[in-house]
């Protein structure tokens, strides 16, 4: 999933991309059964977003808030890292940690044989932490420039030399 980590604030929403990686292996259907805290999360409806998958016919993109299950299948014949099966828009609900985690039900399967290439001890989750408040980032504080500004400074002959005069802000 990615991002993997990510905070946000109660009451907005998130998106996480499921990818998955099939390395040189040329597979034929992918399943996603993905897992979530129905306490802290919530799927929006219609977030179960797949334009741009590597998926070219879905057989199920479902999802329940009540048990915090997502199902994602369908067909495709691709190979490589990265692809992308689909991206889910999350609402968060309360205060906590919330992990975004695959089933033991997902699956990626290979063209040649059928077998199931999908290694759950290799899958990467998502951990999100949900706060009252986000602190945003502070960009690096730069020192302030000070322009040398010209004083007037007696010469011993009753004019005056402009001399410049050069200031340090301490930072």
């Amino acid at each position: 999933m990615s991002p993997s980590s990510k905070t946000v604030k109660v009451g907005d929403t998130f998106t996480i991309s499921v990818l998955f990686d099939t390395a040189s292996e040329t597979v034929n259907m992918v399943k996603a059964s993905i897992t979530f805290p129905t306490s802290l999360l919530s799927v929006e409806t219609d977030s179960i977003i797949t334009t741009g998958s590597a998926i070219t016919d879905f057989k199920e993109t479902i999802y329940s808030n009540v048990t915090g299950t997502i199902d994602i299948s369908g067909n495709t014949s691709t190979s490589g890292t990265g692809k992308l099966l689909a991206n889910i828009k999350f609402k968060t609900k309360a205060v906590g940690t919330a992990n975004v985690s695959f089933d033991t039900d997902s699956q990626i399967i290979k063209s040649s044989d059928s077998k199931n290439i999908f290694s759950l001890a290799d899958s990467i989750g998502g951990v999100y932490t949900i706060a009252t408040t986000v602190t945003p980032v502070t960009p690096p504080v730069t020192p302030e420039k000070k322009q040398a500004t010209p004083s007037q400074i007696p010469d011993g002959t009753g004019f005056t030399t402009p001399t410049y005069i050069l200031g340090f802000a301490a930072l």
